[in-house]
């Protein structure tokens, strides 16, 4: 039988004699000297499944741990893990534990009993959750087989229509806040401007500070003069005044054919390509300085607040959908947990010697684009533009080592913290894309808290601060949100999770 064909299991003892012991007997309990070697035999479906999820991660540890830093600092407990993306060829007879120290508990963890622990410790030191130096024994922490794997469907809730606000606060920072504490499952009732009753000198608060674009445009087809509707994602060429669009209606809009805006028909755009059964490339055709071109570009557009929010935008939608620090454009979504944020309350955290520091994750549509997979481990996220410059990384590691809290503001500042770190949990600065997703079980690197609204059912934008606070704390603190009248979507009210 070949490697491939090796039945995965336990370990039995080949005796010299070219007899094999008993199972119950001779099954190996520590290394011990001799001429004997190891052969396998089938284990129990539990085992067996512990076992070959051991061989994915140990191989990728002892592949990756030669190096100072990795990517992985925080990883998903269960699905791929982060774990699959390298194959050292070390095979299941070669893994270094032996195979009755196997122990699920009911965290989560999986024990194992390494033969050789000073090396095994030196290896696999970044991956270790907990050791017991005197035995030998490290838990690792794995998806169990039959833990409770997050479905699509345990995140659905009847949500009213009447529940979504669509306005803000006359104040910014007077919505109301909801307090989780996820160690405890205690709720508080507060105003948002309470929020930094709870952060105190040296604490850290991450903001994004991307800047809404007015992405959603309306026209006419060429010769029909037929009413499009375009929807600006994200720029491709700045030379070209290429775009990343989604169009209504997409049936009748093909490669070639001209669109036009404006009263006067100012400006036009040639379809080049189609993207996605709704997505197209444009070629907007224009003569003059860039700056001029997207000046004019953005003035025929509206802020991009949902259509579920409300139909008609009003003046007052473009000073309230976005934040009073947007700096960077690029979003089509307001990253909506700093929209509670004033310059009063600024002030406030500058008087309590609490820091802020920057991101930059221009926020797509991808963020409410629906999951059609029950099993979440199977969702891919669009990619997104991430910055994170020298500056935040200094100001939030020194936070950290300081023993300081670190609030993320928003899932987007949620996923940009975890996307690059390492294996020290130390942001690293960062300059490209990233898809991660984010839902429960996972183990946070950087933040200690998160600010966050509250979200449509099936969101993954939920599924990221039930990740952080706890299913349970954050489902329930989602009833308590429902049965207290607390506002929903971006212009609703807030979270605090602790």
């Amino acid at each position: 039988m070949g490697p491939s064909q090796r039945p995965s299991g336990g370990w039995r003892r080949h005796r010299g004699d070219g007899s094999t012991g008993s199972p119950g007997r001779n099954r190996t309990r520590g290394h011990r000297a001799g001429t004997s070697h190891l052969h396998h035999q089938p284990l129990l479906h539990q085992e067996r499944n512990l076992a070959s999820q051991a061989h994915l991660v140990v191989p990728h540890a002892l592949h990756c741990s030669g190096g100072p830093d990795s990517a992985e600092g925080g990883g998903h407990l269960q699905g791929r893990m982060g774990f699959q993306k390298f194959d050292s060829g070390i095979s299941e007879r070669q893994l270094p534990f032996h195979r009755r120290s196997l122990q699920e508990h009911e965290n989560g963890a999986v024990i194992f009993r390494f033969r050789n622990i000073h090396e095994t410790f030196r290896r696999l030191c970044p991956y270790i959750k907990r050791l017991y130096p005197a035995t030998g024994i490290f838990a690792i922490r794995l998806k169990s087989s039959h833990a409770d794997d997050m479905k699509l469907s345990q995140f659905q809730f009847l949500l009213p229509k009447e529940r979504l606000a669509t306005e803000p606060t006359r104040w910014r920072d007077e919505c109301r806040l909801m307090v989780i504490h996820k160690d405890t499952g205690e709720i508080e009732h507060k105003i948002f401007k309470d929020i930094i009753e709870y952060f105190g000198k040296g604490d850290t608060f991450v903001f994004n500070d991307t800047k809404v674009i007015p992405a959603r445009l309306y026209g006419k087809k060429e010769k029909t003069g037929a009413d499009i509707m375009v929807f600006l994602l994200r720029e491709l060429n700045r030379e070209q005044h290429l775009w990343d669009v989604i169009v209504d209606p997409a049936r009748k809009i093909r490669i070639g054919n001209k669109l036009y805006f404006g009263d006067d028909q100012s400006l036009v755009a040639e379809v080049i390509d189609n993207t996605t059964s709704r997505g197209r490339t444009l070629r907007f055709l224009y003569d003059g300085p860039y700056e001029d071109f997207k000046e004019h570009l953005f003035s025929l557009g509206e802020i991009p607040v949902p259509k579920w929010i409300k139909d008609k935008i009003t003046p007052e939608d473009t000073e309230n959908y976005q934040t009073i620090y947007a700096a960077h454009e690029g979003a089509v979504a307001v990253p909506a947990a700093g929209l509670h944020f004033s310059r009063e309350l600024f002030n406030r955290m500058i008087l309590k010697d609490i820091n802020k520091a920057f991101i930059t994750e221009p926020m797509g549509i991808g963020q409410f684009r629906r999951v059609d997979v029950e099993d979440l481990s199977k969702h891919r996220m669009d990619s997104e533009r991430l910055i994170i410059n020298e500056e935040t990384c200094r100001i939030i590691n020194e936070s950290k080592m300081n023993g300081h809290k670190v609030v993320a503001i928003g899932t987007t500042v949620l996923r940009g913290l975890e996307t690059y770190i390492t294996t020290t949990h130390e942001v690293k600065p960062y300059d490209g894309w990233t898809n991660k997703f984010i839902f429960p079980p996972y183990e946070f690197s950087v933040p200690d808290a998160v600010v966050s609204g509250f979200h449509l059912p099936e969101s993954t934008m939920l599924m990221a601060v039930a990740a952080f606070g706890g299913f349970n704390n954050v489902m329930n603190g989602y009833q308590v949100a429902l049965d207290e009248g607390y506002r929903f979507g971006p212009y609703g009210d807030a979270m605090l999770v602790l």
